[in-house]
C-alpha cells in the first residue's frame, strides 16, 4: 500500500482523529455505540498506521488522546487500549510479516493492555477485578490463586519464590 504525503498524511491523520474522537464521544451519550467503538476504533488506527509513515502516527496517537478532558476512564480502559492495538496491527501487516505473528503478536499486546487494564481499575477504584469475575462467574476464589501462584511461581501460604 502506498503511503501519503507529508500534506495528505497530516490531513488523513486529522480526519482519523476526528472520527475517532467523534465516536468516542457518542459512546459517551448513546447506548450500544461502545460495542460499536470497540471494533472500530483498533480498525481505524490499523487503517492510520497502514497509510501513513511511523512519525504521523504519533500525530495520530496524541490527537486522540483529546478525549482525555472529556471521559478520563474512557480514555484510559478504551481508547488508548484500542488504539495502540490497532497501530501495532497496522506496522506489523504493513511490514509484510507473516499472518500467524501477526496475531500472535497482537494478542500479546491486546493481553499485557488487559492486565494492565486490570491493575488499574483496581488502582484507581479499588475494585479487585479477579474477585469481581469469579463471584459473577461463580468459581473459587482459591483457584484463582493457585493458578496466579503457578505463574507467578510463589509459594501460597508464604507468598516467598519458589527456586
Amino acid at each position: 500500500m502506498t503511503k501519503l504525503t507529508n500534506v495528505k498524511a497530516i490531513a488523513f491523520c486529522s480526519l482519523m482523529a476526528g472520527l475517532t474522537i467523534l465516536l468516542t464521544l457518542l459512546s459517551n451519550f448513546i447506548i450500544g455505540t461502545s460495542l460499536l467503538a470497540m471494533i472500530v476504533l483498533p480498525l481505524i488506527a490499523s487503517f492510520v498506521s497502514l497509510k501513513v509513515e511511523f512519525k504521523y502516527r504519533f500525530i495520530y496517537f496524541f490527537t486522540c488522546l483529546i478525549t482525555f478532558f472529556f471521559d478520563p476512564s474512557l480514555t484510559i480502559f478504551m481508547v488508548i487500549p484500542s488504539l495502540v492495538s490497532g497501530i501495532v496491527l497496522g506496522s506489523l501487516v504493513s511490514k509484510y510479516i507473516q499472518s500467524y505473528y501477526v496475531v500472535f503478536i497482537t494478542s500479546l499486546v491486546v493481553s499485557t493492555l488487559q492486565i494492565i487494564s486490570t491493575h488499574l481499575v483496581n488502582l484507581i477504584y479499588e475494585v479487585n477485578m479477579i474477585e469481581l469475575f469469579s463471584t459473577v462467574l461463580k468459581i473459587n476464589i482459591t483457584d484463582f490463586i493457585k493458578v496466579k501462584a503457578a505463574i507467578l511461581k510463589k509459594d501460597t501460604i508464604t507468598g516467598v519464590s519458589a527456586k
